[in-house]
């Protein structure tokens, strides 16, 4: 979904609002891989498993996923002064609202791998009807919250969709 950032930000924003978007993704880097790599083994593990231990990630995977937050969170201008030399210090609350996103996205990657791992066909197709669906509200909701918000709308666009993925799914 990301990608569609890069299509609209600098057509309604500028290369500078892009720029500084891409400068706070990339810390939050880390939840998208520890997403990936959770994923990866999260469907074989529910799909060959009679015993579905979904509780006991979910613990876990709050309590890294807290720790991750609160290190974003606290930490968001020293990390964008260390990447950048203080070149998009300015995006420290852009930061801490993609910190949130990559939060969803890992607790949305586990229940998505108990679809596509443990279930039927039907709760295969719910689970595309979501992606689509979440697709279409992500395209009209950054459109509207870019011209509204800016770049942080761009942010916030994406916090919404990534809720509204998590809790459908």
């Amino acid at each position: 979904m990301t990608s569609l950032d890069s299509l609209l930000v600098p057509r309604m924003l500028g290369y500078d609002s892009l720029a500084l978007y891409a400068a706070a993704l990339v810390p939050i880097q880390a939840f998208n891989i520890l997403g990936r790599a959770g994923k990866y083994v999260w469907v074989p593990e529910f799909g060959r498993s009679e015993r579905v231990r979904f509780k006991l990630l979910g613990s876990a995977l709050f309590f890294v996923t807290l720790g991750l937050v609160l290190v974003v969170f606290v930490g968001a201008k020293p990390i964008l002064h260390i990447l950048y030399g203080g070149k998009y210090d300015h995006g420290v609350t852009l930061l801490r609202v993609l910190a949130f996103v990559g939060a969803g996205r890992l607790f949305y990657g586990l229940s998505s791998s108990l679809i596509v791992g443990r279930l039927k066909k039907a709760a295969l197709y719910y689970h595309l009807r979501i992606n689509i669906t979440a697709m279409i509200v992500y395209i009209i909701t950054l459109y509207f919250m870019l011209k509204e918000f800016g770049v942080m709308g761009a942010a916030l666009a994406l916090l919404i969709v990534t809720t509204l993925r998590m809790s459908l799914s």
